[in-house]
């Protein structure tokens, strides 16, 4: 009798632990500007990611029943603040993976901390190019690299509309540097020229003496790199100024905040971006309700959102492969994802870099109107 009231006592201590472990969630971190200049993009990023995460877990979780729980860091978009999230969010909250950092300077800045401690990191919004020219196998961007959205650019301006010469207008930090330098690659590859380049501080609040420098040179177009705030500033003070030339942006000149900003100023401008709400596939409009009905402040949702949202399912699909959620086996599950998703179908290569689709908009009352799109290439 006791063999058997041990034997009982023991499967039932196995069965509590294993119910244990398959109630405890997987912590994925996350690192967004909530706070500052770029906090309405960083919290569209997290608001994607907030969507997923409800899916999934509504959906019974993943390995067995495992919801997936995030815990979510305000970096300011800044690398000292970014780093001190991410190494509490390593040390401290024990999360599997992070996902940040939105600005390329802050995510270049918790890069190393997140391969020292072997620990898989997931950019989806950060795009300078030296971030997967490290070497760093802990880290994986699902985001083109920005020459690669500026190729597409720059060969769409003119072939199909006669471009030869542009401006260049962007920030001063590492995703500006890389745009601009990305511009002037490009434009001469396809046989243009950047007649002009000026880099401004986010956050600023006159860009006029930039723009009447752009007016002076009669380029063909201008381009502006910048995120939400900024962009709607810069287009309304040239229209201000009456800067008749073709205007292209960066993704954030797509979206609905931005033309609520730019309000009229907003009519006309192409921009780039791995991801419209316009792309008409039943997964874009699906994703599209859920977001505008789950947060109605915000409406439609924008490629930030959209962003956050892929980068939840690629984690799941990685966590699905690896069939667990430790650290290693996450970033084990990394390399072997292969599905599609709202930006196309993600695929890691060998230095980390998936190739998701481009897209060029034009913003036409108030609809950025798909104009063309493509893979993105190295």
């Amino acid at each position: 009798m006791k063999k058997v009231l041990v034997v009982f006592a023991s499967l039932f201590i196995l069965m509590w632990m294993s119910l244990g472990w398959a109630a405890q969630p997987i912590k994925l971190g996350l690192i967004y500007p909530l706070s500052g200049p770029i906090a309405y993009d960083g919290q569209s990023v997290v608001n994607g990611a907030k969507l997923a995460t409800e899916e999934i877990n509504k959906k019974g979780g993943l390995l067995g029943g495992r919801r997936i729980e995030l815990v979510i860091e305000d970096g300011q978009g800044l690398p000292a603040q970014s780093l001190a999230a991410a190494e509490k969010l390593i040390n401290r909250d024990k999360v599997v993976a992070l996902m940040g950092c939105y600005r390329s300077s802050a995510s270049l800045a918790v890069q190393p901390i997140a391969g020292k401690n072997k620990i898989p990191m997931m950019s989806v919004v950060s795009s300078a190019p030296k971030l997967t020219e490290g070497g760093f196998k802990y880290y994986f961007r699902n985001t083109p690299k920005e020459y690669m959205l500026v190729e597409v650019a720059a060969r769409y301006l003119i072939t199909k509309l006669g471009i030869k010469t542009i401006s260049f207008l962007g920030p001063n930090d590492e995703w500006g540097r890389a745009g601009l330098e990305g511009w002037k690659d490009m434009m001469k590859k396809h046989g243009g020229q950047v007649v002009s380049e000026d880099l401004f501080m986010t956050g600023s609040t006159n860009y006029q003496a930039y723009l009447t420098k752009i007016k002076s040179l009669k380029p063909d177009a201008m381009a502006v790199q910048s995120e939400t705030l900024d962009g709607s500033m810069i287009f309304k003070q040239a229209k201000e100024m009456g800067l008749d030339v073709k205007k292209i942006g960066s993704g954030p000149m797509a979206s609905q905040k931005f033309m609520e900003l730019a309000k009229d100023a907003s009519e006309g401008i192409y921009a780039i971006l791995p991801w419209v709400h316009t792309y008409d596939t039943p997964e874009n409009k699906a994703f599209t309700e859920s977001y505008a009905k789950r947060f109605p402040d915000r409406g439609i949702p924008d490629k930030y959102g959209a962003a956050g949202y892929d980068g939840i399912y690629v984690f799941a699909d990685a966590i699905a492969k690896a069939k667990k959620a430790d650290r290693e086996s996450i970033r084990k599950g990394m390399t072997m994802v292969e599905s599609k998703r709202l930006q196309g179908t993600i695929k890691f290569d060998a230095k980390g870099q998936s190739h998701p689709l481009a897209f060029i908009t034009q913003n036409k009352a108030g609809v950025p109107v798909v104009m063309g799109y493509m893979e993105t290439v190295e």
